[in-house]
């Protein structure tokens, strides 16, 4: 009996070791209610044509679109996390590429003497992408000197990756209720993909000279994961236009579980391990499942939005928020209670799903924006826009931070800035611009830490707190074709 929780005990602070910290950010799509450069991301108004607003009362000011198409042409983003894997083994990962943002169209369907605009639309926001690798091969004294004195040789290999995806479909409806005041409904789709993987083996290999009979002392960690989910948002705007003064409310409700599937794989294996450092028996034992075709479940917050916008002789002032209210904890995917632990007897199978979890847990997050455009002439604008980009990850949002693991890869405030122009004909609008986004913490927490292996630690290092950074930039694109 005391071996076994003994067992249960060593699998538990292995896999411990390998928690994954967050990236938390709901105003990273430059099409947000921040996103003032792109036409029709706004709460409040908006003075172009643009077609597919955040806020869908504002459809009722809309001209009848074609075609409003908007991409980020170009864009490169870089995370280091420096000593991410201890002094002087920095984690960097790096991407480039091209994101079609938007692809949408309007429409006018005559109501009873009223006018609904409808508007539909296919939105892929920008994708989180990161993967990284270290390795430290030399030699250092990680074993017991009781069996083997002396410096040995080390080979530790660490490899993280993590990848978002995001597909939505969206149709909206908007009508005026007043001559000031408009209303309108919104409809999400949303297909969110995820994939997440962890590794990380080390190996020593002993020295002679103490009698010893080991020849290799090892550990491997690996954590798999992946899911795909459906869901249905619904939204519900409204606008208010007094001459020279625009205000918009926006209610997002909670996300609706349509359905899921993920797919989980873990190996952890210890070999030759002497975690008391008293030169007895070595411990050794290995962990391992597939687990496919589990239920999956995300949530998304209710949020409430406010916009102001303030018209001038030749500029516009435009200023939003949004309050995203907290997520209580819960599991994304949990496992079935299938024997996990080795030899699979006894019920150690039933801590299976709290060693395993996928969990999720959101603080309360408020955003600002700013943004101004100031007319050249009939046919150019310039834009300006910028946002916060508040991180929902709080330190105290689990009730227990020692088991399951967290999705994600960053945990860090964001800033956003956007500068554009918009050229105005009769039957097209096109806009181009750039945007910047940075961010950083002083308080990444390491999941390995190749400077202090040992095999009280599993070889893994004693993980500590570390700096982060991330910088992203971008060139945006919008092009709008009207009928009339």
């Amino acid at each position: 009996m005391q071996k076994k929780k003994l067992c249960l005990l060593i699998v538990s602070l292995l896999l411990l070791s390998i928690a994954f910290s967050q990236d938390a950010n709901y105003w990273n799509n430059q099409y947000s209610a921040g996103g003032y450069f792109l036409p029709g991301s706004v709460i409040a108004y908006n003075s172009d044509s643009g077609v597919l607003y955040i806020n869908p009362a504002l459809l009722v000011n809309s001209k009848i679109t074609l075609l409003s198409a908007n991409a980020t042409i170009y864009h490169a983003d870089k995370i280091k996390i420096k000593d991410g894997a201890g002094k002087g083994f920095n984690l960097e990962s790096s991407n480039a590429g091209a994101i079609p943002t938007m692809v949408s169209g309007n429409f006018r369907l005559p109501f009873k003497n009223k006018n609904i605009i409808i508007a539909y639309g296919i939105i892929q926001p920008p994708s989180f992408s990161y993967a990284a690798s270290q390795r430290r091969d030399e030699k250092a004294n990680v074993l017991n000197d009781s069996y083997s004195p002396g410096d040995e040789t080390f080979v530790g290999q660490y490899l993280a990756q993590n990848d978002f995806n995001d597909f939505r479909l969206i149709a909206s409806a908007g009508w005026k209720l007043s001559n000031k005041l408009s209303i309108g409904v919104t409809l999400e789709g949303s297909r969110l993909s995820h994939e997440q993987n962890f590794n990380y083996y080390a190996r020593a290999i002993v020295n002679p000279g103490a009698g010893s009979s080991l020849s290799l002392v090892g550990v491997d960690a690996s954590y798999y994961v992946s899911f795909t989910n459906l869901s249905l948002t619904p939204k519900i705007g409204f606008a208010f236009d007094d001459a020279h003064n625009h205000f918009g409310l926006l209610l997002t409700s909670p996300s609706l579980h349509i359905g899921g599937k993920g797919l989980l794989l873990s190996d952890n294996t210890i070999n030759n391990i002497d975690i008391t450092g008293t030169g007895q028996l070595p411990i050794s034992l290995f962990a391992n499942t597939r687990q496919d075709k589990l239920p999956v479940k995300y949530k998304t917050p209710l949020s409430i939005a406010v916009g102001y916008t303030h018209d001038f002789n030749q500029w516009q002032l435009y200023w939003a928020g949004e309050y995203f209210l907290k997520v209580n904890e819960y599991n994304i995917i949990t496992p079935r209670p299938d024997f996990f632990i080795r030899p699979d007897t006894g019920n150690s199978n039933l801590i299976t799903p709290d060693l395993l979890k996928l969990k999720d847990a959101r603080m309360a997050v408020m955003n600002v924006a700013l943004g101004a455009n100031y007319k050249l002439s009939e046919k150019y604008t310039l834009y300006a826009a910028a946002r916060t980009d508040f991180t929902y990850a709080g330190k105290n949002r689990f009730k227990d931070s020692i088991d399951g693991f967290i999705p994600n890869t960053s945990a860090w405030d964001i800033y956003h800035l956007q500068l554009g122009i918009n050229l105005k004909k009769a039957r097209y609008n096109l806009r181009a611009g750039i945007y910047s986004s940075i961010g950083s913490t002083k308080n990444y927490k390491q999941e390995i830490n190749f400077n202090n292996p040992s095999e009280s630690n599993f070889l893994m290092g004693n993980p500590s707190v570390t700096k982060a950074s991330y910088f992203s930039i971008g060139l945006l694109v919008s092009y709008i074709h009207n009928f009339k």
